[in-house]
């Protein structure tokens, strides 16, 4: 079977199972053009290992056996960014997770400090053509709030660790905000 013929053959069993669906849109990041995702994951060389690509019930065995069924508002997350889908790289993860798991893309202002990745990680975006230029946003349960503009990165910062840590009731932030 060749990767781009990957889900043009019909088998009514495997297509009513659970996790078909998780399979076949993984597939189709990976390896369709016409994919809105490709960009992000075929385009950027993201595989599906060989076991899985031409397996689906490898795929089934696997899932199953290491992380269970999968849980409602999760999806499929791969835990190194830089990774393929391959047993020992994926988990099933929320929204939450996803986003606190993800690359860091280019910076959208060339001649500005990379300030999107700085030490106090995700939630402080910058915008150098504001009076005020640090952004605070969090992202809960599907949806952006923003916490405001701020003058300095310290601002946005404890505004964005305030609000996490109202949100989720916890006494330490994620590794990458500390």
């Amino acid at each position: 079977m060749s990767r781009t013929t990957y889900a043009s053959w019909y088998e009514p069993r495997r297509c009513n199972h659970p996790l078909y669906r998780t399979w076949v849109t993984m597939l189709q990041r990976c390896y369709n053009e016409k994919c809105k995702a490709y960009k992000n994951y075929g385009a950027k060389g993201v595989t599906v290992c060989d076991e899985w690509l031409t397996d689906f019930w490898n795929f089934v065995e696997h899932i199953d056996k290491e992380h269970g069924p999968k849980p409602e508002g999760y999806s499929i997350d791969r835990i190194d960014t830089t990774g393929n889908y391959e047993p020992g790289n994926v988990r099933w993860a929320d929204s939450m997770v996803q986003h606190y798991n993800r690359r860091v893309g280019p910076n959208p202002y060339k001649d500005a400090p990379r300030k999107n990745a700085s030490h106090y990680g995700i939630g402080v975006r910058y915008d150098p053509n504001r009076a005020k230029p640090y952004h605070a946003v969090i992202d809960f349960e599907g949806t952006r709030k923003c916490l405001g503009w701020h003058g300095t990165e310290d601002e946005a910062a404890a505004a964005y660790k305030n609000e996490f840590l109202r949100l989720h009731g916890a006494d330490t932030l994620p590794a990458s905000t500390n």
